[in-house]
């Protein structure tokens, strides 16, 4: 890594960083057959005629206005591009960001942990609507020394299980399932199941 002040723009060699960058960068390093998008990733052309075009996710890295790594992925979403992302930036460029601000596409468990993500349900979690949802287990009271939730008819949700998931990028997501100790005769029943 070189030495460079925080963030790279104020660099005094910025302009030189920049260009030894964009001489180094290949959007395609592996071999072009292994860059064939999968069918998966084949989207309906604008036309609407039947015809499927190839789809490739182009993920570019700003630093004061300047874009300082472009990436082309045979990808579907934003969520598994950030991290190979971010460390092919960091391995040709030599340089690595301390704070990354992504939008809500790049938003997953995995991708938090390394970046500031908008959360996708930001806005509409404002809303009276959303609040005032008491299926919604974040409008529930919540007890850490008894990990358990208290739902709108003062009924305990207990944890009843752990659910583990892996991601396509080998990352594991631990989940605890709640469940109502006794939902019958429940006036609110209709309101939080849905």
């Amino acid at each position: 890594m070189i030495d460079i002040p925080r963030p790279l723009s104020k660099a005094p060699n910025f302009v030189a960083i920049l260009r030894t960058i964009s001489f180094s960068f290949n959007p395609f390093p592996e071999a072009p057959e292994s860059f064939l998008p999968c069918p998966a990733s084949m989207k309906e052309d604008a036309m609407k005629n039947g015809q499927l075009k190839p789809a490739y996710n182009v993920q570019h890295g700003v630093d004061a206005e300047y874009i300082t790594w472009l990436t082309v992925a045979p990808e579907l979403t934003d969520i598994t591009t950030l991290i190979p992302f971010l460390k092919r930036m960091e391995e040709k460029s030599k340089f690595k960001y301390l704070k990354i601000v992504d939008d809500a596409g790049y938003e997953s468990e995995e991708n938090n942990q390394i970046s500031f993500i908008k959360p996708s349900n930001y806005e509409i979690s404002k809303t009276r609507k959303y609040k005032n949802d008491i299926s919604r287990i974040d409008n529930m009271d919540y007890y850490s020394e008894s990990d358990l939730f208290i739902c709108q008819n003062e009924k305990k949700l207990t944890a009843n299980g752990v659910k583990i998931r892996k991601s396509k990028t080998g990352y594991e997501s631990v989940k605890t399932i709640y469940i109502c100790e006794d939902c019958s005769n429940c006036n609110y029943k209709s309101q939080c199941i849905k």
